[in-house]
């Protein structure tokens, strides 16, 4: 598949899997829009890839900051033709260890980045 000129958003961009998917694209010569809660690192893969990536940094578990997000890619970008969601958090912890039962807030946190926020990302994409 051709990519070259194509437009990507990719979740979770600035370190891990997000960090090496938008490597890959941008190799590929695709535009990537890195988003990220981690500031410092985003700027920083920005730099490293070019001015072919762009960085924003966006909580995707905020609504109204994902659908404000899509509306200014359209408006910057015209198209948008891939969304890859790499945003995840996977803190360990067991279900009953030496401090206790596992925190419930932990755990509904995971599941608010891991899964609403990749539903969140796809239904404005």
């Amino acid at each position: 598949m051709n990519i070259n000129g194509k437009v990507f958003v990719v979740t979770g961009g600035a370190s891990g899997l997000g960090a090496a998917t938008a490597t890959y694209l941008i190799g590929q010569g695709a535009k990537v829009i890195m988003v990220d809660m981690n500031h410092a690192l985003g700027e920083e893969m920005q730099r490293h890839l070019g001015e072919k990536s762009k960085f924003v940094q966006l909580d995707v578990t905020d609504e109204v900051a994902v659908e404000a997000f899509f509306k200014s890619v359209a408006e910057e970008f015209g198209q948008l033709n891939g969304l890859i969601n790499c945003a995840g958090i996977g803190p360990s912890a067991k279900v009953l260890g030496k401090e206790g039962i596992h925190d419930l807030a932990l755990f509904q946190k995971v599941l608010n980045i891991n899964v609403t926020g990749t539903f969140n990302m796809l239904r404005f994409a």
